[in-house]
Parts: structure tokens; sequence; C-alpha cells
């Protein structure tokens, strides 16, 4: 591949990625793009959680999702990407997995 071609294609997926980014930040965020990371640490914390084993992982999934249902619930949003309907069967579906990751660790 040459330089010009490798270029144009670095470019263009930065510019999806930077799009996409700034799309999902409505839905996750407010002014500050990393308030979800800061408000899920914080819960994360409360909870002892650290990402010692799968289920710890799997539960800060559910905090992440959580997170944005209550943030676009909270603030009136209307979600840009997935549905409050599809944010809840999320939490739903990585609950049901850290279940299965604390029966798999017995």
């Amino acid at each position: 591949m040459i330089r010009k071609t490798f270029e144009e294609l670095v470019n263009k997926l930065v510019d999806e990625s930077l799009e996409l980014s700034s799309s999902k930040a409505h839905d996750y965020a407010s002014e500050d793009v990393l308030a979800n990371f800061k408000r899920v640490a914080k819960i994360g914390s409360l909870y002892k959680i650290t990402f010692e084993s799968p289920y710890e992982y799997a539960l800060f999934m559910v905090l992440m999702k959580l997170d944005r249902l209550q943030n676009l619930l909270k603030q009136n949003k209307q979600p840009k990407n997935e549905s409050l309907k599809d944010t809840i069967q999320d939490s739903f579906n990585y609950l049901m997995l850290m279940y299965a990751c604390l029966e798999d660790g017995k």
C-alpha cells in the first residue's frame, strides 16, 4: 500500500471514529466528555470493583449501561444511538453474563 492510500485510509477511519464518538457522547455524557467514566468510577469504588475477575468486568458494563440510561432520563434526552429499550436489554444481558461468570467460577 502506498503512503497516500494509507494516509487516506487512516484519515477516513479517524474522521468516522470521531463522528461516532461525538454521537455516542450525547447518550453517555454531558459537557464533560468523561462524565460517565467519572460517575461509574465513583460507583465502582463504592462496590470495590476491580478487574480481577470476569464478573467484575461484567458488573462494570452493567453500571456503564445503567449510567447511560440515567443520563438520558435525567436530562430528558432522546438517544442518538441505541434506544432506551436496547440499553435496558443490554443491561439485562450483562447481568446474565455476570451470573454465568459467577457460576463458572465456582
